[in-house]
């Protein structure tokens, strides 16, 4: 019998690489009610999977749209799920053979190069950037990264950081809710934190934010400037001495500027807000005040959006600061305080990642520059 010579393009069969099959999963039932997001109870379910060899090094994970079809998830889910386990190092995407399971460095050396990252909400645009921030510097230094979230919680808040300590993470990186018992903790046992945006007046540990108190008086001053001297605070916490820091440091730099500009202050001005009927209510008062500092963009937007549903004229009839900047505040030629919020995340994750590297001693407390933004909500430019 005559041998047909070999093609010399065709591969060898015995060099094709061999791939681990997808292996029978354990079932997931995932907690639609719960305040974690799903794409991280996925993560978390396949992290595991991983770690206890339910799926090998080498085999492959089912198809997105498998994923998409068995966890009833929508693309986006499925996706981040699938980038928080690419970035400790458990799978990765090859071209002709999907997402595999990767060789994982040892354990104790992949979670001390994890960052976990708390805020309290998903879609916050202020919150957002800093992750961005956040994720920049964890890129530059070899580091990577878990986000979890507290939704205004304590309880959450404790949740999340407890289990990134369990998990063995390198640190975690967070914007407080109120639970200083917590911090006290971690800073007494030496795990390393840094706090954002809010901090704990007793506490010392690494903090990055802003001068809130400056900020806040100069976006009252401004309004001086204007001739307004009846100037209304707008916060959305019931009880003002429980609110967080930066709440509570803002209405003490509008109590400051008003001092100083002479105008007595006048406690029926400082205002909380929630429902669309409390905002009503401020702008029917008889004796409405003719400018406000808001305590955020988003309370300064749902403030004008009622003001203007109202019939009344933004400035011409009242003249709104906000704090922030958030996206949509140019849109609406919003005034407000820009906070360099990437910059936030980008010093925090590296003050976290010296002090996980132990390359600090003592706490370091970075205080960031503000600018205001002066667009025509207030009907005067600088």
């Amino acid at each position: 019998m005559r041998l047909r010579g070999r093609n010399p393009d065709e591969v060898p069969l015995t060099k094709l690489p061999v791939l681990a099959p997808t292996p029978i999963l354990p079932a997931l039932e995932l907690d639609r009610e719960s305040a974690r997001p799903l794409h991280q109870q996925l993560w978390e379910h396949y992290r595991q999977l991983i770690e206890v060899g339910h799926l090998p090094v080498g085999s492959r994970l089912p198809t997105e749209m498998t994923l998409m079809e068995r966890h009833q998830v929508s693309r986006g889910t499925v996706r981040q799920a699938m980038r928080s386990l690419s970035e400790a190092g458990l799978i990765r995407r090859e071209t002709k053979n999907g997402t595999v399971v990767s060789t994982p460095p040892k354990p104790a050396t992949m979670a001390s190069r994890i960052i976990g990252v708390v805020f309290p909400e998903t879609r916050d645009a202020f919150c957002l950037d800093i992750m961005k921030g956040v994720q920049a510097a964890c890129r530059e230094r070899g580091y990577h990264t878990a986000f979890g979230y507290s939704h205004h919680s304590s309880g959450l808040e404790r949740a999340e950081v407890t289990q990134m300590r369990d998990a063995r993470f390198g640190g975690v990186l967070v914007l407080p809710h109120d639970n200083a018992t917590l911090f006290s903790e971690l800073w007494r046992d030496g795990y390393p934190f840094v706090c954002v945006d809010q901090a704990f007046e007793d506490l010392p540990c690494d903090f990055v934010g802003v001068d809130n108190v400056g900020a806040s008086s100069g976006a009252t001053e401004h309004l001086l400037r204007l001739g307004h001297r009846r100037i209304a605070f707008l916060h959305q916490n019931r009880d003002l001495t429980q609110a967080p820091s930066t709440v509570r440091d803002r209405h003490l730099g509008y109590r400051n500027a008003l001092a100083a500009g002479g105008v007595p202050f006048e406690p029926s001005w400082t205002v909380a807000v929630d429902q669309d009927s409390s905002y009503r209510d401020f702008l029917t008062q008889a004796e409405r005040p003719g400018a406000v500092v808001a305590v955020n963009d988003n309370t300064a937007l749902k403030l004008r959006d009622v003001a203007i549903r109202s019939g009344l004229s933004v400035p011409g009839d009242l003249a709104i600061v906000g704090f922030d900047d958030i996206p949509m505040a140019a849109g609406v030629s919003l005034t407000t305080v820009l906070q360099p919020s990437f910059e936030i995340g980008l010093q925090a994750a590296h003050i976290l990642i010296d002090r996980i590297e132990k390359k600090v001693a003592s706490p370091r407390r970075v205080i960031l520059p503000t600018q205001l933004v002066v667009r025509g909500s207030c009907g005067s430019a600088l």
